[in-house]
Parts: structure tokens; sequence; C-alpha cells
């Protein structure tokens, strides 16, 4: 039986390294596990031959239509074709780690509904689960806002372990790409897909899907794809059961299940970050009053030492 390789479905940023934390606090483990074979998917995406799965890293809603985007305030995204995620409190975040793995966006935009729509707000830090593998076990992370999101619209959280049932109908929603090659979304999609048992779903992947930390979903023609990554799947209720986390490598929409992680068994991590104010580190991206403010430091710094003879 052929493996077939992981994808895990994150839209990839230039980012500007940033030391503005305590360098204690500040993740460095970035790197796949030194077990797989990484090789370029695109220029812009990974995914490993030996598992075959690839990280979401472009949003994807493949023949989705458009969301009912007045149900759906809690939506969040990071902008520009990049990851989501969803609402949780005032100031928490809910999405896949493997999308802040190199650290946190400066902002994101609340209640988005287009790429480039929404309330953006300040990113404080982020804070990824202790026990993310740098793949797709544990892909759970929390998003730390500096202020407030202006909504009391916040998804819930799925804490029952029995849910999804078997073939159960959730949803997922995006502003990825609408196919493996198409450019990412206008405007906000959804999907209907359906429950997966998790035995099928490790026997599609070859191995390497956990039902305690994954959970699996698929309709033939419809799936997440790169850039839904860290976007929300939930059911009738509104109640977020995944996280969309990973997709094979052989495309998106092809009927291979899509894996995500499954919330139920994150809950008690998840609640105690809604009071928690530790974090992995601040965001990596600084802002033009941060550059400049570095930049003006850096001289005057500079002229000091020269004007004391330090700098021959």
């Amino acid at each position: 039986m052929s493996h077939l390789s992981y994808r895990l479905l994150v839209a990839t940023t230039i980012v500007l390294s940033w030391s503005a934390c305590d360098s204690q606090n500040v993740a460095t483990n970035s790197s796949i596990p030194s077990s797989s074979h990484v090789r370029k998917l695109r220029s812009d995406r990974q995914w490993t031959e030996e598992t075959g799965m690839v990280f979401k890293e472009g949003p994807f809603i493949v023949n989705g239509g458009d969301a009912n985007t007045a149900e759906t305030p809690w939506f969040v995204h990071f902008g520009n074709g990049a990851c989501g995620a969803s609402l949780i409190s005032k100031t928490r975040v809910l999405t896949a780690a493997h999308c802040v793995r190199s650290g946190a966006p400066a902002t994101v935009r609340v209640g988005a509904t287009t790429q480039s729509d929404g309330t953006e707000i300040r990113v404080r830090c982020v804070k990824k689960h202790p026990n993310y593998d740098n793949f797709v076990t544990n892909d759970i992370a929390i998003i730390k806002l500096a202020s407030e999101a202006p909504t009391d619209s916040f998804i819930a959280i799925n804490t029952d372990a029995g849910n999804p049932s078997l073939g159960e109908q959730m949803t997922a929603i995006g502003l990825g790409r609408t196919s493996s090659n198409g450019g990412v979304a206008s405007r906000l999609l959804a999907i209907n897909v359906n429950y997966v048992d998790p035995g099928t779903c490790n026997i599609a992947y070859g191995g390497g899907v956990d039902s305690n930390f994954h959970l699996c979903a698929t309709t033939n023609g419809n799936g997440v794809c790169n850039g839904d990554s860290g976007g929300p799947l939930y059911d009738s209720a509104f109640a977020q059961v995944g996280v969309v986390s990973f997709g094979s490598s052989g495309g998106c929409g092809t009927g291979v299940p899509d894996g995500y992680t499954r919330v139920s068994h994150y809950s008690q991590w998840i609640q105690e970050q809604l009071t928690d104010d530790s974090c992995d580190g601040c965001s990596i991206y600084p802002t033009c009053a941060q550059i400049f403010n570095s930049v003006v430091s850096a001289v005057t710094n500079a002229a000091r030492y020269m004007f004391r003879g330090d700098i021959e």
C-alpha cells in the first residue's frame, strides 16, 4: 500500500525576526522532525514523502459555497492568503500551531469575510501546545490579542470526546484557494463535510493519524486546502470540533479525508489559556514604529560609543 503525503495547510509569509520579548520566552524549534524526508512542494510549501502529509498552508475551500457571514462573526483571518482561526473570547484566538511555528502575525482580522476586511487587532503573543511536534501532533495554538475584540460573539468549544458521530455533517470555512492550483478565495467560503471513521482515515494516510489527537472529514469533490489551516470545523450547534491541520499531497477535494486537530482532546488546555497570560514569544513582526525606534536607538547608541572613543 502506498503512503500518501501529508499536506500541511499554511501559506508562507516572509518574516522579519524581532527580539522585542525576553529571549527565554521565544520559541526556536521550527523544523520538521528529522525523521521526515522533506522536499519542496512549491516555493512556499513543504511536504514529507515518508508520511504523505502536507500542511494546509494556503487556504483552499474546494467546491464550497458562500458562507453565511452573519453566523460567523468569530471567524479570524491572518490576511493575504494566510491562515484562518476562530475567536473564542475577547482576547483569545484558536488556530493551528503550524500557522505560528515561526512566530505570530503582527495583526489578525476578526470577523473577516474577505482577504482584507474585518477588524484588525494587534497580536500580543502566541502560545503553542507544549507538546506540539512541529508536524501534525498537538497542532493547536492560542493567539493572545493586545486588545479586546469588538464583539461578544465567540465560537463555542466542543468538550465532548464522543462528538462528532460517524457520518455526522459538519462545516468548514476559509478564505483559501478554490483548487490546488487556483488563487485564494475573494470571499469567505463554506463546505459541508462528513465525519470519517478514524481507522479509514489512518489507512488512507498509511498510518500517522491518531484518533486521540485528530479527526477526519470529507465529501467527494469538497474539501479544505492550502491556506485554510487553523480555521474552524464546527457542528450544527456551532460548536468547534476541529482545527484545519493537514490533507493529502495528492491535491485538494480529491475525496481523501482532510485532517483536523480534535478540539475536545484539548478543551482543558484551551480553558487554561483563557486566563493564562504566559506566551512562547511576542509577535515577530515589528510595526513601523518599532522599526523606527529600533533604528533611532541603534544610531544613538553607536554615536554614544563613538564619542566615548569605545569604537575605533
